[in-house]
């Protein structure tokens, strides 16, 4: 019989805008100081940043411009929400200071091993990103 002598974790950790990436780094090291009590246990941390949290102002235009591009599409009014996820927006938002909001085809399959997404949803998409473009930059429907 053997037994294992090294271990590997690796995981994701999402946290709201309110957090800094310093907070987090320091609960990690928190976390690693709790376990790291055994004498013949060594405790590697490395940590990497990545998709830090943003927020922008529910009355940005860009955010008026795409529920009502929503609205006009679906014919209803798209909710204001937060999502603990990560794409380019965060990077956009936080590193760029340009405004920006994160929307698509929805997320039931994301990830999945089968991931998918129907072409329905997808039209529906373009058409709302079509239509939050015409209603950002202002210009009028012949």
């Amino acid at each position: 019989n053997r037994v294992p002598t090294r271990a590997f974790l690796n995981g994701i950790h999402r946290f709201w805008p309110a957090k800094e990436w310093r907070d987090v780094l320091g609960t990690f090291d928190e976390l690693q100081a709790s376990v790291q009590r055994h004498p013949s246990l060594d405790v590697d941390l490395r940590v990497f940043g990545n998709g830090l949290g943003f927020e922008i102002s529910p009355d940005a235009p860009i955010v008026a411009a795409l529920r009502k591009g929503y609205r006009q599409v679906v014919g209803q009014e798209l909710p204001l929400v937060g999502a603990l996820s990560v794409s380019d927006v965060n990077i956009i938002v936080r590193e760029a200071g340009i405004p920006a909001v994160a929307h698509g085809t929805g997320s039931t399959t994301a990830h999945a091993d089968l991931e998918w997404v129907d072409v329905a949803n997808i039209v529906r998409t373009t058409k709302v990103f079509l239509a939050t473009i015409v209603n950002y930059l202002g210009v009028e429907r012949r």
